[in-house]
């Protein structure tokens, strides 16, 4: 999956996970794995530093992020991976819907996840 093909827009519904990935590599086998898995590739975002530049893609993200109540501190710590050439997967779920996410992703090996369920923060 290339990073142009994601959607840029934050769905506030069900659960959400971003995931930091030191490589693209990684990033692009954990896509393929929950695509494989039957995940529904509208809800999946790959972003890496250039194509949040390219786009403004990161910014759209970031407002859907602030506006879910995620605090100012944690998208921050987003933005310094991507600023790092490091990359970031989210992925939207509903847990009835796709309730071994959160299993794929971990297996994946990422440097970091956070999960959150949207409207609950």
């Amino acid at each position: 999956m290339s990073t142009s093909e994601s959607k840029p827009d934050i769905e506030l519904q069900g659960n959400m996970a971003v995931v930091i990935y030191k490589t693209h590599d990684e990033a692009a086998k954990a896509t393929s794995e929950l695509q494989q898995a039957g995940f529904d590739v509208e809800k999946l975002s790959l972003i890496d530093q250039d194509s949040g530049r390219r786009s403004d893609r990161w910014g759209h993200q970031r407002a859907g992020l602030y506006s879910m109540g995620i605090p100012k501190t944690i998208v921050d710590r987003y933005e310094e991976a991507l600023k790092a050439h490091q990359f970031i997967v989210i992925a939207q779920w509903v847990s009835e819907e796709f309730p071994g996410g959160r299993e794929i992703i971990d297996r994946t090996s990422p440097e970091s996840v956070d999960e959150w369920q949207c409207g609950k923060i």
